[in-house]
């Protein structure tokens, strides 16, 4: 079963407030993925590609890294990418995940 992160967002409006309420799920899916080199010393995702639940393949272009951090968990390391891009209309905010040890991309949270 999915465990369900919940993301708010609170936006001002005409001095309302109002709280648009999201929930992010861990997929873990493997993903294509098109990165880049640049000067930073990690490989940064251009665009990636996923199937999602309809059985149909997404495209999607990273627009921007909100957050890069390395981990470490149960020896396994690992690069985290948390960013935003613009998907159906929405801007949505996701997770990839880069496993140094085991080449491979995934879409972890969604």
């Amino acid at each position: 079963m999915l465990s369900p992160i919940v993301e708010v967002t609170v936006t001002r409006r005409n001095k309302f407030e109002n709280v648009e309420v999201t929930s992010a799920f861990k997929v873990a899916k493997p993903i294509n993925t098109i990165i880049v080199f640049e000067e930073s010393k990690y490989p940064m995702p251009y665009r990636f590609r996923y199937v999602d639940d309809k059985g149909t393949a997404q495209d999607v272009y990273v627009d921007k890294f909100i957050n890069i951090e390395e981990k470490k968990i149960a020896g396994i390391r690992t690069i985290n990418y948390s960013c935003q891009s613009r998907i159906g209309g929405r801007d949505i905010r996701y997770e990839l995940k880069y496993v140094i040890d085991d080449p491979r991309w995934e879409l972890y949270k969604m």
